[in-house]
């Protein structure tokens, strides 16, 4: 009778193990459902800068013309100027200049790069797709001048892998990088509020006839980005910065002798593209980078 009454308990013990460890099986696989299921979240304003037809796109791609060659009527006399951009031909010259110029995102899968301009807020996003993996990398930025003169502070707010939140100090150093084989040069001011990222404006271009070209403005209304500055020889002594201004915690800014020295290398991604087997050369810290 005594060893019934173990048996029992025994076999009431293992149904209880058995049920917990299945109640834990079915919880883990619903919430790992529900995280792909969140990974898998589009945004609205991607849904939307996305759903575009092939019309929308050409005539996207001939304002995109217009408004370059505003720009360069404005590089080529000495003043003000001033160029707006609209959300679709931005959209348009990202998706041309993804696989030209960030080719290593595009070689692991990055996809379809958009920004979108709502009620004054800036919106970015771009297609992950590998393997099984298939979401939206998207976050808000805010864009704000600084003291210095095409030095733009660039703050990441919001980022996220579908609707999952992600933390932006893990991939400071990889922004970096990659931003260097794109010829875009990209310091980090480190704040109470997170790392801002330091965007550098070339002040001279082989495409500019009047130099040096100076940013004093960055303006996102609804659907547009505008952009003003000076051109010519007084251009940055005359730089006054207009808008929100982003003042430096830890950020250095370099002399105007070591911004002149800056220049986009044409050689650059070819000399990358070389590399591009090398696991060393991918994970090669940038001597052009303090941080």
């Amino acid at each position: 009778m005594i060893a019934f009454g173990k048996a029992k308990r025994r076999h009431v013990v293992v149904r209880w193990f058995g049920f917990t460890i299945a109640g834990l099986c079915v919880l883990g696989a619903c919430a790992t459902a529900r995280m792909w299921q969140r990974y898998q979240d589009v945004p609205e304003f991607y849904r939307r800068a996305t759903n575009q037809t092939v019309q929308d796109r050409r005539l996207a791609r001939h304002r995109l013309r217009q408004s370059l060659e505003q720009m360069q009527q404005a590089a080529s006399s000495s003043g003000r100027w001033s160029v707006n951009f609209d959300e679709q031909t931005i959209n348009v010259w990202l998706s041309e200049q993804l696989p030209r110029r960030f080719f290593r995102l595009y070689r692991v899968g990055a996809r379809e790069p958009v920004v979108a301009m709502e009620d004054g807020r800036l919106h970015a996003a771009v297609q992950y797709k590998k393997g099984h993996w298939d979401t939206v990398i998207s976050c808000e930025l805010e864009v704000e001048m600084t003291e210095a003169a095409n030095v733009l502070a660039v703050r990441m707010l919001d980022l996220k892998a579908g609707s999952i939140p992600l933390p932006i100090e893990p991939f400071v150093r990889n922004i970096s990088r990659e931003a260097q084989h794109g010829d875009v040069m990209i310091d980090w001011d480190f704040t109470d509020r997170g790392p801002i990222a330091m965007v550098q404006v070339p002040f001279r271009h082989e495409g500019y006839h009047v130099e040096p070209i100076v940013v004093e403005s960055v303006r996102v209304d609804n659907r547009h980005v505008k952009l003003s500055g000076l051109s010519g020889p007084r251009a940055r002594s005359a730089f006054k910065p207009r808008g929100p201004l982003h003042r430096f915690v830890s950020y250095q800014p370099t002399t105007a002798d070591e911004a002149d020295k800056y220049q986009p290398d044409p050689t650059l991604r070819a000399r990358v593209a070389s590399k591009a087997g090398s696991r060393d050369a991918s994970h090669a810290p940038s001597e052009n980078f303090r941080r």
